[in-house]
């Protein structure tokens, strides 16, 4: 770039202009750069132009104003390369079972709820929430998929392929947790997902095991995305909440957006007394009926939402097994999910992602569902740490596995966020290929062995055998 400030002769620079201009429309064509780049590449225009029309002669000045421009553009080259690698724009792993991945969404109202949390006005309307589903689907070609083991290349489906995170509310309310500016996190619009809006269902005829999905304080329903494509790839049809408030942002499908109300619970750095306890157990309860929303909607029939097939549609709800339902989640929704299978039979193994279960703490009996936890190295110790401990010796066919070096945002997709989590301290030093691989194992091992084999003592000893091999401890 900075030969043009060397160049000589006006046609050579009119001919770089002409290139790099082309190069210019095509990178905004193709939606490559986003934020991390264009100040560098306007900077560059603006040099190009400058150095044709007016930096062509030999005076002092010029010399002064050339060697400026220069010292400029190393600095903004330099940011925008540190940019680039910071904030990455690398497409989710793809899964790794047989099917193809098809998604959608829908809005699920409680009648029997009002609204606590937002603005005075939202408080007086029944509880709304969001649903991503995603489901085992068809290749593009409309084949049924025939070996576990077809290669990533074969698992496109019909329809659009699905941004990882589409809503730019989330993409905002992300930058602003963060304390950045609202359009430092708008490139995630980048990050494709593995997963096909419109893909067509695969075998209407068959019954799938279910996964639900619940995210923790700050989350979204598409902050698990990685794990809902593996476990759909597989042959489970997974449903992701948003906990309305809970959540970084909803976007509703009237376009209205319910931004997190940090007046549900606090900084996690706030005096933590009863009036905080009380808010958090409030906010874990909140959590409770939203999964129980959708878990009775799924055993009364209710799911308002087809889905597209190869010879029509199909009702979503005629696809699920209901006999086998499976529970994932993390942090404050992996609290509520314990003090939901505490009365809930219905869901019959959970995985809990470092449970928060202090506000929860005078209400910990013994779990329904065959219980694995997975905790990070952060969590390891504390009274939060003891209460997890407890609730797995309480609870029959459970266990607890720890990710070694790792911290407890790792489980919320960091990698794909940022590739400087270790440095701010939002990740922790593990290798973040490794600790995506190991997550995913452990996981669809544990709902595989239940939910599918109907065998609870392999899921424990195929849990157990991982102890002492790296990462897990």
């Amino acid at each position: 770039m900075f030969s043009n400030v060397l160049c000589k002769r006006r046609q050579h620079h009119i001919m770089f202009l002409a290139l790099f201009v082309t190069m210019l429309v095509i990178r905004f064509l193709l939606t490559a750069g986003s934020w991390r780049t264009d100040a560098f590449l306007v900077f560059s225009l603006i040099l190009s132009l400058f150095n044709i029309f007016i930096l062509p002669s030999k005076s002092r000045l010029t010399y002064i104003l050339k060697a400026i421009i220069i010292a400029a553009g190393l600095i903004i080259g330099i940011a925008s390369v540190f940019a680039c690698y910071a904030f990455p724009v690398n497409n989710l792993t793809p899964p790794t079972g047989k099917y193809a991945v098809g998604t959608a969404s829908f809005m699920m109202t409680d009648p029997l709820r009002q609204e606590r949390y937002g603005k005075q006005d939202t408080t007086q309307k029944t509880r709304r929430i969001m649903i991503q589903v995603w489901y085992p689907a068809l290749y593009k070609d409309g084949t049924e998929p025939v070996t576990a083991t077809m290669k990533n290349t074969l698992h496109k489906a019909a329809g659009t392929r699905q941004a990882w995170i589409p809503d730019s509310a989330v993409h905002k309310a992300l930058a602003r947790f963060s304390n950045f500016p609202d359009f430092m996190m708008s490139h995630l619009s980048l990050i494709q997902s593995n997963a096909y809006k419109g893909g067509l269902a695969a075998s209407p005829a068959l019954r799938y095991p279910v996964i639900i999905i619940s995210h923790g304080w700050g989350g979204s329903r598409y902050i698990h995305a990685n794990l809902a494509e593996e476990f759909a790839s597989h042959g489970f049809i997974v449903f992701a909440i948003d906990h309305t408030y809970g959540s970084l942002a909803v976007q509703f499908p009237d376009n209205t957006v319910a931004f997190r109300d940090d007046n549900a619970l606090g900084s996690f750095r706030a005096v933590k007394d009863n009036a905080y306890w009380e808010r958090a157990y409030i906010l874990e309860e909140t959590y409770a009926g939203d999964i129980e929303l959708l878990l009775d909607a799924m055993l009364d029939g209710n799911l308002p939402l087809e889905l597209p097939t190869k010879a029509g549609t199909v009702l979503l709800q005629a696809l699920l097994d209901t006999k086998n339902i499976g529970l994932i989640a993390h942090s404050t929704g992996a609290g509520a999910g314990y003090y939901l299978t505490e009365t809930r039979n219905e869901i019959k193994a959970y995985i809990a992602m470092d449970a928060w279960l202090e506000p929860v703490a005078e209400k910990l009996f013994p779990s329904k569902a065959s219980v694995l936890h997975v905790g990070s190295a952060q969590w390891e110790q504390g009274p939060n740490a003891v209460l997890v401990t407890k609730t797995i010796e309480l609870t029959p066919n459970s266990i607890s596995l720890r990710i070694k070096d790792s911290t407890h945002m790792d489980m919320a997709m960091i990698r794909y966020l940022t590739n400087i989590g270790s440095i701010i301290q939002w990740s922790g030093t593990i290798n973040s290929h490794v600790y995506e691989k190991a997550l995913r194992r452990v996981t669809l091992d544990w709902f595989t062995a239940i939910l599918i084999n109907q065998d609870p003592k392999r899921a424990m000893a195929t849990a157990s055998a991982l102890k002492g091999t790296y990462p897990f401890y």
